[in-house]
This record gives structure tokens, sequence and C-alpha cells, in this order.
């Protein structure tokens, strides 16, 4: 508890007390007043945290409805299609971690919640999986994972899955998740059901932004993965391990690693945002000119390997414990 108390100066006693919605505590605290984002105005959101689970929690927590408007309106994937290469060369580095670090040695059945263009689920497939699973809830990026040559992907999202008759049939050697969590309004049940569909000895790799990274620490509400109100919870290792361990999964390995490119943009935008808030949608990234490309493209060359000096996101590799 040193380490998150010196890190935000959180005076314990001072705080109006809040129930904690990831572990119902009454030890939820403000952390941060005004939180910058792509996704609200600023300072409309900040950020709680959690003495006992010590996680974050965006304050307010967003209606369902504001929610899927931002969804439907403002969250697009395309700006990622710019750093293609980046995010295939990201995707390599998580598979090699996988294989490095699993028990297993081979993988039959992959589930993947968040698949996007099915990039990982091909280097499965190509690793030699055979039952192949997506869920992806943008209509565009199941479209281009099924062009790549998978049936299996649905569109929908998480909890349409977990409810359909395909999932209460289906069983999975490794069930990956690469920043979805955080965007769950009830991370804790999902991760339960979860790991119901894994096989024994079965798999589950999770990555997730690390809201304890030097770069979050220093930027504060500036950080570029903060990204309120899509980002409903904000993980750190130590809180993300103590909710595994109270759902029954043993904890193999886990690793940091810097954020991608737009990580950094965003923070940049966001810094922007702060000093010149003027110039808030003229450096939005989905505003996307013929130039802004290539920009973003450059950067990407420039900055990827920024994931060998960072901490900005936790990879956690877990089995579900045995009854």
């Amino acid at each position: 508890m040193g380490e998150d108390v010196e890190l935000y100066s959180i005076p314990y006693s001072m705080e109006k007390q809040m129930k904690c919605p990831l572990c119902g505590s009454m030890t939820l605290k403000q952390a941060i007043k005004k939180v910058y984002s792509l996704y609200a105005a600023n300072g409309q959101y900040g950020l709680s945290y959690c003495w006992k689970c010590k996680n974050f929690i965006t304050i307010p927590q967003p209606a369902e409805n504001d929610l899927q408007e931002i969804y439907e309106k403002t969250y697009q994937y395309d700006v990622h299609s710019i750093i293609d290469q980046e995010k295939k060369w990201r995707t390599a580095d998580l598979m090699s971690y996988l294989i490095k670090n699993s028990s297993k040695t081979n993988f039959n059945s992959v589930l993947e919640i968040g698949c996007m263009h099915g990039v990982f689920l091909k280097m499965m497939e190509n690793y030699g999986a055979k039952h192949i699973v997506g869920v992806e809830p943008d209509q565009k990026a199941v479209e281009n994972a099924r062009k790549g040559g998978f049936s299996n992907i649905y569109n929908m999202n998480i909890d349409e899955f977990l409810k359909s008759g395909f999932a209460k049939e289906s069983s999975f050697d490794l069930i990956v998740m690469t920043h979805v969590l955080e965007h769950l309004s009830k991370p804790k049940e999902i991760l339960e059901q979860l790991g119901s569909l894994l096989n024994p000895c079965g798999q589950l790799l999770l990555v997730v932004p690390n809201a304890h990274s030097f770069t979050s620490r220093i930027l504060r509400g500036t950080w570029g993965w903060w990204q309120t109100p899509v980002h409903l919870f904000h993980y750190t290792l130590n809180g993300l391990q103590v909710i595994l361990k109270t759902l029954r999964f043993e904890i193999k390995t886990t690793k940091y690693r810097g954020g991608d490119s737009l990580f950094l943009l965003l923070s940049l935008r966001n810094l922007f945002s702060k000093f010149a808030p003027f110039c808030k949608e003229q450096n939005h990234p989905n505003n996307k000119t013929h130039l802004k490309k290539i920009i973003i493209r450059i950067w990407s060359t420039l900055f990827k390997y920024y994931l060998f000096v960072g901490n900005e996101e936790i990879i956690i590799l877990c089995v579900k414990e045995e009854l």
C-alpha cells in the first residue's frame, strides 16, 4: 500500500468514502479529479482509487446508453489500421511470450474476445490451432477477420456471446482478451464465466493498460490510456492479481511492456487539450487526412520500439485452478 500512497498522494482520511464497484469495500477515494479523453468533455470524468483491491475506477460510472452512443459514433478501429504493421509486430511479440511461458505445447481450441481483424487468431492458426473462435462487436472488423478465412467470428459483445448456445456448448484450451477487460462493466462475472469455458489445464491470457505505469504517474489526467468513460476500470498488477486469485485462477507469469505509438500520440493529444483546449478537435486522431495518415505511420515507425522501454501494458498468463 505504501507504493500506492506515494504514487498518487491520496490522504486516506480526507476523502469522502465511496463504495468500490469492483470489490464492494468502502475504501474508494478520489485520485485524479479531471481526466482528458477523446470520448468526453475535458474534466467530465475523474478517477478514484480503491485501497483494498488496488485498482482505479472511472467516476462517475457512465450510463449504458451513453456508452452505446460513444461506441457507435466515436469509438473507431480505423486509426488502428494505419499502424497495422506495428500491430502485427506487437501481436507477434505477444505470441512469442505465450509460447515461451505456456505449460502447454499446443492449443487445439482458441477463443479470442475482442479479436478485431483476426491477427492473433491467424498466428494461432499458423501455430496449429484447429478450432478457432473470435468475438468482436465491430462489424467492419468482423468482415475483415472473415476475409482472413475464419468462419467462427461472432459479431456481438461478450455478454451476448456468453448467453449464446454456442458458448454453453464449447470449451477451449486458450482464451485471450487484449485490451478488453477495462471496457467491461462486470469484469469479475465475465472472468468467472470464461473460466468455466476452459478445458482442464486451459489458460487465460490477459492484456490490459497498466494504471501504475511510470507515464501514468507523470502525466496523471492526460495519460493516453485512461480513455474515460469507455474504460470503466483501470487495473494495476497487484489489483488484477487479487481479482484473479479470488476467482481461483493460478497466475503463471506476468510481464510489463510499453504502449504502442498511438498511446504516445493520445497522450500528446491530451496534453494539447489541457493546455490548448481550442485544438481538441483538430488533434483528434480520427480526423484522418492523407497527411495525418502519413504522419501517424512515420510516428509508428519511429516509436514502435517503445514496447521494449515502457511499462504501460500488463500481460498475465494464468490457469483455472481445479476444484
